[in-house]
């Protein structure tokens, strides 16, 4: 009966893991950009590096009330301008160099000019270290001109990562106007090691600390009511790595810990592991990632 127990356990937890790792593709940290349409009717949020200036305008939008234009009037001849804003991804940091997490990214651009040669404009999607760049995109000249175009880049966070930086740029050769904008600016980060927020449940758990880890962790588990509970941790694949707790808890909020061993006493592998709580046919999961 015992090892009856553990084998459903063992398949209701590894499908939990798996519900949330799909669960995980959506966008699970919504849109990371700050005013990324200019519907405030205004370029705030964002930071004029070059300080030539950078518009919005209503003549000329993708969608909603506003688009980005670089539109403004300057010195006859060759000019850029640029607006940029930085993401700080620093709370992911654990997944990120962990390997385990990808961003998304989307824009619209256009031209207004016939031709595309006199003002054009670009989209660049920086990976930062502080000063270093890790990793880039960029999105070339919207082409074609005198059109809304998408443009689309998804890709791993490189391991370092801490800041993302997106730049809108809009570029003239000649004349006093820059006819570039942008529009419907998208960055969204997505991980199956991103908790998914769980509804109201007779039990919950916490997340585990410290995480990452080097070796033990713990994690709270909070029950609504006295109730028999089971706890283990698991790895990726839905293996049983070591069994924590199984009886009756009164009602309230208590700890379980992990040694960072597997059931044979040896220290587990580095990498992501799930403290899996279950009460009769409901299963619950953190995760812990293992540091050495």
């Amino acid at each position: 009966m015992a090892r009856h127990a553990r084998i459903v356990f063992l398949c209701l937890s590894l499908a939990l893991i798996l519900a949330l790792q799909f669960t995980a593709q959506a966008d699970q940290t919504g849109n990371l950009i700050i005013n990324p349409g200019a519907e405030p009717g205004s370029t705030a949020g964002w930071f004029d590096s070059l300080g030539n200036g950078y518009d919005v305008i209503s003549s000329l939008t993708h969608s909603g009330a506003f688009s980005f234009w670089g539109g403004v009037t300057g010195p006859t001849g060759a000019l850029t301008n640029e607006i940029r804003q930085d993401v700080d991804v620093s709370p992911y940091s654990s997944i990120i160099d962990a390997g385990a997490m990808s961003a998304d990214f989307e824009s619209w651009g256009r031209s207004n000019e016939a031709s595309g040669v006199a003002d054009n404009g670009s989209v660049i999607v920086e990976y930062r270290a502080g000063e270093s760049v890790l990793a880039s995109y960029s999105s070339g000249d919207f082409r074609p001109t005198n059109e809304w175009v998408q443009v689309v880049d998804a890709r791993a966070v490189p391991i370092g990562t801490r800041t993302i930086r997106v730049r809108l740029l809009a570029r003239r050769s000649v004349g006093a106007s820059t006819d570039a904008g942008q529009d419907d600016i998208l960055l969204k980060l997505d991980s199956p090691m991103l908790d998914v927020p769980s509804l109201r449940q007779p039990f919950s758990l916490g997340a585990a600390r410290p995480n990452p880890s080097r070796a033990a962790s713990k994690i709270d588990v909070t029950l609504e009511q006295p109730m028999r509970v089971e706890l283990a941790v698991f790895d990726v694949r839905g293996r049983l790595i070591r069994s924590l707790s199984a009886g009756r808890h009164e009602a309230g909020r208590f700890s379980v810990g992990w040694d960072g061993l597997d059931s044979d006493e040896r220290s587990a592998a580095p990498g992501l592991y799930f403290y899996a709580g279950r009460i009769g046919d409901l299963s619950v999961s953190r995760r812990v990632v293992i540091v050495r």
